[in-house]
């Protein structure tokens, strides 16, 4: 039996009547054609066959258009959390020798920036801190764009994610044998904060579970959940008296100062009344006179490991998949263990 011949972009081309270098520029997810031209190629790719051939580019010759989404309404305080310039070198630095174009993005449902002609070819995206909306994911799926996610879990997608579960269980681990050498029970809370409910979450999981290894004894009353900020007052507070509460877990770095500040003003002392514990080693740490105990999930890492797999994906054409958690480290700080003297 004689092989099917392979059908070609010149295929295409004659097909629908362009020239080869428009269908190419369409094929390769070119912005530079326009939607009506750009989805005729396509049908008839699809129709009459058409398979892209996997040519490995050469690293040190290629210029790579990447897309960066990034969250714009809950979480749009980013600054504070991570040093997303730091975060977008750890990208560049993970395609090594490749030279990259990085287009940031301040949406994670922003369809119309596929069709922004002055970008040219997208060869891939990530969404840090956020993930695609379903019309975005379809737009990638349909034309082959790979995306890998930064800091969220999904079933089906490519992600890097710290352990926000284990990271947070370490901090617990922390107060655990603090409590222990001051020969004290311990009886600690998760502040919660309800708007980064997915990440909130998570890192209650890794409360439960450090408490329940260091059979420390938690209910549903362990812990409180925030709305914003300002939740922090009297009635929290009278609370965590009203529990005896010795040790205070936030759901990041940002409410661990808040706390601080909160405590101070009232006359708890930090950490010889109540100890307490941030996450995410944030640059927003450097505004107390003491250093909070976090742990860093090492953000920077996480997007060096997100360039690495688009540059294997796109440069190697290696048909990778990855769903990778990144384990935290402890950062110790002031507000576990009281200064000596």
């Amino acid at each position: 039996m004689a092989r099917r011949k392979r059908v070609t972009i010149y295929d295409v081309a004659q097909e629908v009547g362009l020239s080869v270098s428009t269908v190419s520029r369409v094929l390769n997810n070119s912005t530079l054609i326009s939607d009506e031209k750009a989805d005729l190629i396509r049908t008839v790719a699809d129709r009459l066959g058409y398979v892209k051939r996997p040519i490995r580019r050469q690293s040190s010759r290629t210029i790579l258009n990447i897309k960066l989404f990034l969250p714009l309404h809950d979480e749009s305080a980013l600054h504070l959390f991570y040093d997303l310039p730091d975060l977008i070198d750890n990208i560049k630095r993970g395609f090594g020798e490749t030279r990259v174009n990085i287009v940031a993005i301040a949406r994670n449902d922003r369809t119309d920036t596929f069709d922004n002609k002055r970008l040219g070819q997208i060869d891939g995206c990530i969404f840090a801190f956020a993930r695609p909306e379903p019309t975005i994911r379809k737009i990638l799926v349909d034309r082959q764009i790979p995306f890998v996610l930064i800091n969220r879990v999904d079933p089906v997608d490519n992600y890097i994610c710290g352990d926000n579960s284990r990271g947070m269980a370490l901090l617990v681990d922390h107060l655990a044998q603090e409590a222990e050498r001051r020969g004290e029970t311990l009886r600690p809370i998760y502040l919660a904060f309800d708007p980064v409910k997915e990440i909130s979450e998570q890192r209650a999981e890794g409360f439960r579970l450090g408490c329940s290894r260091n059979g420390i004894s938690i209910d549903s009353t362990s812990e409180f959940h925030l709305q914003r900020l300002s939740e922090i007052n009297d009635e929290l507070f009278a609370y965590l008296e009203r529990k005896a509460i010795n040790a205070v877990t936030t759901f990041d770095d940002v409410l661990s100062i808040f706390f601080y500040q909160a405590a101070m003003h009232r006359g708890i002392r930090i950490p010889e009344d109540t100890m307490l514990v941030g996450f995410d080693n944030s640059p927003v740490i450097s505004l107390l006179d003491r250093r909070i105990d976090t742990v860093d999930l090492e953000s920077s890492n996480l997007g060096y490991k997100a360039g690495e797999w688009l540059r294997r994906v796109i440069i190697e054409r290696e048909d990778a998949f990855v769903q990778e958690m990144v384990a935290g480290e402890f950062v110790p700080g002031e507000t576990i263990t009281p200064r000596p003297g």
